[in-house]
């Protein structure tokens, strides 16, 4: 329900005789009560307004009552359309060259709403009723519901709010020309169809016919139980739309139907609706304060964090690598790739140490740094070879050694000697051997067998690594 919707409904309605009916209904959960009911028959020159007027003071409703003003429900017909869900702009204009279709009299003078009833299940339709009525009847409706003090929420026939009021129930409206009673039958899409009753037809099931007319299982109809049948017939209208005016789908009806003219309007609620105006423009208020503190907050740490880009950026602009600074680094750069490639590593010293001398040598100590190279031997018996034959190295050179008895009986040989550079060539050495020493295919003749073809297999190497 709306915020503002009311609980209690005070609804009028009228026949071609000139008989006025009014009802106030109040509205509990999903029931509904007849807490008072008017009836009146014009007399004389009394206008409709007068009638009305007398009706709403006999009622009595209070000042938040919701005020339905039904008309003569006969002076108006309805078409029901199957329409596709669209814009609201854009179905007035399509119901606007659909009831051209339908109408009798041209639609310039004419007077028409809609209600959308509800969609149409398992389909993407929706039920649209399209009620119209002269433009003379609905200026004489207008003129009655202005003596109406506390003024008129909508003035719409009860044809057209059958549903959601009834929904799924049959009606049948008060007869007051002595013709045959015309039916509302409800079909399975929510649609109206007008059809006669039949003289076998059992009208017990139809609101507004049978013994008890005004029987629907949500309505307690009060004191208007004590009236006769007949009588509780013609109160068919009203109750309809008394009902409709304390359902949900009223306020939300409001934006399709016509409007009700604005000096006819409730002044009900102006109040609340002030005070929550006050509210809303207060809250507003306070939002937009939270919101621009936010802003500034960020704004202002926006403007620090760019200070501080500025400042850094100053820095470093100032210190700015010049083309000398390039040039070192990058010829500094050039003379360590060219060192690396001048010196040979420590793995390939220990490798020709380990070559050239006597399996019965074994070191307890190995010391290299870059180019120099400190080697002690051991060994159980004296080996007079070890100078000559660290000679025929290919990058060893500068070899001097010094021997000494240890005193667990082990000879200790103490080698210091320079390694030569990638670029550098090693001295010839004579050694009085069959072969060139420098040669790669010179070998010791104090080597075993083994021993020589290693150290061939391990010079290979080398070259081969000194060359790539």
């Amino acid at each position: 329900m709306s915020l503002f919707q009311s609980s209690t409904c005070a609804a009028f309605s009228w026949d071609n005789c000139g008989t006025f009916r009014g009802v106030l209904i109040e509205r509990k959960g999903n029931r509904f009560e007849i807490t008072s009911h008017w009836q009146a028959k014009k007399t004389g020159n009394q206008s409709h307004a007068q009638l009305l007027e007398n009706g709403y003071i006999s009622l009595n409703p209070g000042g938040e009552t919701t005020v339905v003003v039904g008309g003569n429900f006969s002076k108006s017909c309805f078409i029901d359309l199957k329409m596709p869900k669209i814009a609201a702009n854009d179905l007035r204009n399509a119901l606007y060259f659909e009831l051209a279709k339908y109408t009798p009299i041209p639609i310039d003078e004419i007077q028409w709403g809609y209600r959308i009833v509800g969609k149409i299940e398992n389909t993407e339709q929706y039920l649209i009723r399209v009620v119209y009525f002269s433009q003379t009847d609905w200026e004489s409706w207008i003129s009655a519901s202005s003596a109406i003090s506390n003024g008129v929420d909508m003035i719409i026939p009860a044809i057209a709010v059958l549903d959601p009021a009834i929904t799924g129930t049959d009606v049948c409206l008060e007869n007051t020309n002595g013709n045959e009673p015309f039916i509302l039958k409800s079909k399975p899409e929510g649609e109206r169809e007008i059809i006669n009753l039949s003289p076998d037809q059992d009208s017990h099931d139809i609101f507004g016919l049978g013994d008890e007319p005004l029987r629907l299982e949500n309505l307690n109809i009060g004191g208007v139980a004590d009236l006769s049948t007949e009588i509780q017939r013609t109160f068919t209208t009203s109750i309809i739309l008394a009902i409709y005016g304390v359902s949900n789908e009223f306020y939300s009806d409001r934006k399709q139907w016509l409007p009700t003219p604005l000096e006819l309007r409730p002044k009900r609620n102006r109040t609340h609706k002030i005070y929550f105006m006050v509210l809303a423009v207060y809250l507003f208020f306070l939002s937009g304060i939270f919101i621009s503190s936010i802003f500034y907050d960020h704004y202002q740490e926006y403007n620090e964090l760019n200070a501080e880009y500025r400042r850094i950026k100053d820095k470093v602009d100032k210190v700015q690598i010049s083309d000398e600074d390039t040039l070192f680094g990058d010829n500094l750069e050039t003379e360590l790739i060219e060192l690396d490639k001048t010196i040979f590593s420590m793995a390939r010293s220990l490798i020709e140490v380990t070559t050239l001398t006597s399996d019965e040598l074994w070191s307890s100590n190995f010391n290299w740094d870059v180019n120099e190279l400190r080697v002690e031997l051991r060994t159980e018996s004296e080996d007079s070879d070890i100078t000559e034959v660290l000679q025929h190295s290919q990058i060893l050179s500068d070899i001097t050694m010094r021997k000494r008895q240890l005193a667990d009986g082990t000879i200790n040989y103490t080698i210091n000697c320079r390694m030569i550079s990638g670029d550098e060539e090693k001295p010839a050495v004579n050694m009085n051997s069959s072969e060139d020493p420098e040669s790669p295919n010179a070998v010791d003749s104090n080597l075993s067998p083994d021993k020589k073809t290693d150290r061939n297999n391990t010079q290979d190497d080398s070259e081969k690594k000194q060359e790539i």
